[in-house]
């Protein structure tokens, strides 16, 4: 233990912080241990309230290129906040994340007995943090793709509340099932807010709602938090873009949100929607959020209730052209409000672009 703390000290001599910002690999003692991880700090001078970000790289991956695949610390120079990417180590027989969620050493997912202890290891990285920056680690979150955002379910599980959100992008949580009962049930444990993002098309972790359509426990592991956040078991609202669509779980504080991507498979981002713009949103890295915005942009998730009638439809201008997109963001009609059939739409969620620049989402009965 006197070793690890005297190794701490020496890093701490490395990166005392300079002008400009820096990106840099660092190495820290655990009990399982050496690990490192990268970690960004931008040019304005680091505040006590300074948000923390954890990127967690996928199975087989590696910290440093994730870093360039995510273009965090892009955003983190202009927004200022501090960018950690850990890097993962052998679990099994792999370069992996240990997620599976319990209390037991090892990974019981895989059956290996004796394996790294990963929520060790970022206690220790936020241990770190706080010595070296004197930051006060109140605005900490998460994010990570694949076995990055298994890992980003595990620290919301077991390491809430010093997790205040977390973001994972095409993943899932696995653990032992009794164990997760239990903690949910435990008088210390809180649902934190989560986006949930992830590419309909996805092959290797199969989306979350794999038949587009909300049904009371069947959104794993979403409903798990959103049950015990707001008593919600499926998502209720809707917030469409051209091609994704928001669900919303729960609306009101803490937000709990899948986002589907109609086209996206198992990466990051499809080159067309913004993954890492959307997270740095959600965890209000950008810009403070006032409590009017917030409820504003509650209210804009609820869909207008229409009939499949399309001749009863009077909040729109029959006389302009419209353009109707589904659920996972295929167009399936482009032309006069006047010819559009009823027979078109079958009972869903629709974003229509209409009268310009104008955009409503419909829940069609």
């Amino acid at each position: 233990m006197r070793s690890a703390v005297i190794y701490a000290f020496f890093v701490l001599s490395l990166v005392t912080p300079t002008m400009g910002s820096e990106f840099k690999q660092l190495r820290i003692q655990t009990d399982d241990g050496e690990r490192s991880f990268w970690l960004f700090t931008p040019t304005q001078q680091i505040q006590a309230n300074t948000a923390v970000l954890f990127v967690y790289h996928g199975d087989g991956g590696n910290a440093e290129a994730f870093s360039q695949l995510t273009g965090f610390n892009t955003f983190a120079e202009s927004n200022n906040f501090i960018v950690v990417y850990p890097q993962a180590a052998m679990v099994g027989d792999g370069v992996r994340f240990n997620t599976y969620v319990d209390d037991a050493p090892g990974n019981a997912g895989l059956g290996v007995a004796q394996c790294v202890d990963d929520l060790h290891f970022t206690q220790q990285m936020l241990n770190w943090l706080s010595t070296t920056y004197a930051v006060t680690l109140d605005r900490v979150y998460a994010t990570g793709h694949s076995g990055g955002g298994f890992m980003c379910y595990n620290l919301a599980m077991q390491m809430r509340p010093t997790f205040k959100a977390i973001a994972p992008v095409s993943a899932s949580m696995w653990g032992n099932e009794t164990f997760i009962n239990m903690k949910v049930a435990s008088a210390g444990w809180t649902p934190l807010p989560i986006l949930h993002i992830h590419g309909i098309n996805d092959e290797v972790v199969e989306y979350i709602d794999k038949d587009l359509t909300p049904k009371s426990y069947e959104e794993w592991p979403l409903f798990l938090f959103s049950e015990a956040a707001c008593g919600a078991t499926t998502y209720t609202a809707y917030q469409m873009y051209n091609g994704a669509t928001r669900f919303g779980f729960c609306t009101n504080e803490p937000n709990i949100s899948l986002v589907g991507v109609g086209i996206m498979g198992h990466v990051w981002t499809d080159g067309f929607f913004p993954t890492t713009e959307k997270i740095v949103e959600f965890f209000n890295l950008n810009s403070p959020t006032s409590v009017l915005e917030k409820a504003e942009r509650r209210n804009s998730e609820r869909p207008k209730l229409v009939s499949r009638d399309v001749n009863n439809w009077g909040w729109i201008d029959r006389d302009v052209d419209v353009a109707i997109v589904d659920i996972i963001g295929q167009t399936i009609y482009v032309g006069s409000a006047k010819q559009l059939q009823s027979s078109t739409l079958n009972p869903g969620v629709y974003l229509i672009n209409h009268s310009g620049s104008k955009q409503s989402t419909v829940l069609v009965q």
